[in-house]
């Protein structure tokens, strides 16, 4: 199979895997998967958008936030089902890598260290303080963690993780200038825009874009209902502001929660 095909079917999968058994450091482990995750899964918007941020479902999945039992998730059947479609097109080496991940994590999730061990460090420890994003900015955020004192690792993931945020900003924001093009009368389209170009560098100040911020880091954060539920009656609590946009907001975080 031509490596282009082979790596478009199977290289986040195979990437996945590779960097979850060689990194050393957990943390710093986590924060690579997490942006890898981001980069690959990340949807473009539509152009009745009026909120960003749409994550794909993978095969292999982490969610930082899990608690209660493993934060790894494999879809073993169906990377088998796609394996078996696509067999007798794999060169040997390629079967050979694909299986050996396959039974790795088979392998790992019979570990009692994935069913009830208490790891060292919280995989949420990577994850920006939300109070201090919103009220400071993605920016000055990144700055202050920077700043501060912390574990090296610990310090160096948090870092990665607000990359991967803006990154996914940047993402958003590059999709949207083109729909801009595409629909230049489009007032949804350019209101985004603006928000994106704000946050990038300062403090979220609207409701709309407390909400957008907000948004970019629940879907990287793999946040629940819960979370959102009550990020976004806070907002509302302490916005002054008022207008139709709102309810029409609320609308589609329901419906992209959904979709979560």
């Amino acid at each position: 199979m031509k490596a282009s095909i082979f790596d478009n079917l199977f290289g986040y999968f195979l990437t996945f895997t590779k960097i979850f058994r060689s990194s050393g450091d957990t943390l710093l482990r986590d924060a690579n998967i997490l942006n890898l995750q981001s980069n690959h899964s990340l949807i473009p918007p539509d152009k009745d958008d009026i909120i960003v941020g749409k994550m794909s479902p993978s095969v292999v999945m982490f969610n930082p936030q899990k608690s209660d039992g493993c934060p790894y998730l494999c879809d073993i059947p169906a990377i088998e089902q796609l394996l078996a479609m696509h067999k007798d097109h794999l060169s040997t080496e390629q079967l050979t890598k694909v299986t050996n991940a396959v039974s790795f994590w088979k392998n790992f999730f019979l570990l009692p260290i994935c069913r009830n061990t208490v790891p060292v460090h919280s995989s949420c420890e990577l994850l920006p303080d939300v109070d201090v994003l919103i009220n400071e900015g993605l920016y000055r955020a990144k700055e202050l963690v920077n700043e501060g004192f912390a574990p090296s690792s610990l310090k160096q993931a948090k870092l990665l993780t607000f990359t991967t945020i803006n990154q996914s900003l940047d993402f958003y924001k590059y999709h949207t200038c083109l729909l801009m093009t595409k629909y230049p009368n489009n007032r949804n389209i350019h209101t985004i825009f603006d928000i994106l170009n704000w946050i990038k560098y300062r403090p979220p100040r609207t409701f709309h874009a407390k909400v957008q911020l907000y948004w970019l880091y629940a879907t990287i954060a793999c946040s629940d209902h819960a979370q959102i539920t009550a990020q976004l009656k806070k907002f509302q609590s302490e916005t002054c502001d008022r207008f139709p946009a709102i309810e029409a907001i609320y609308e589609q975080i329901e419906a992209l929660i959904t979709l979560k």
